[in-house]
């Protein structure tokens, strides 16, 4: 089997982090009214580094995207949440599945949402 890239065991950059997070998908056309839901603001989804979705599986050391170890049947659609430094640089992905009550980092290098703020 080909060696991924993307794997949890491999990234190390920000832009490799970055690549991970805009290759994976677009918000489906009710997700941004299930958000709204949840109490996600309106910014959040419209900000440099929107939400989007993707396939995950979670462990205990986190998550692992579907695409990068071919689980996808396995795998959850979960919010993914690109956390960027205070210099804009991608430190991690976050991965929220509100129907499992799941929230993880992906590198587990972050430690909230909206950090470059803090």
């Amino acid at each position: 089997m080909p060696t991924n890239p993307f794997s949890r065991t491999r990234v190390a950059s920000s832009v490799q982090i970055a690549g991970a997070f805009w290759t994976s998908q677009d918000l489906l056309r009710r997700e941004p009214d299930e958000l709204a839901r949840y109490g996600v603001p309106l910014p959040s989804l419209l900000g440099s580094a929107p939400i989007r979705a993707g396939y995950v599986v979670f462990d205990e050391a986190g998550f692992e995207f579907c695409r990068h170890d071919n689980n996808e049947m396995e795998g959850v659609r979960a919010f993914l949440f690109l956390i960027l430094d205070k210099q804009g640089e991608a430190q991690d992905i976050i991965a929220w599945a509100p129907q499992l009550n799941r929230l993880s980092a992906w590198l587990n290098r972050a430690w909230m949402l909206e950090q470059e703020a803090a």
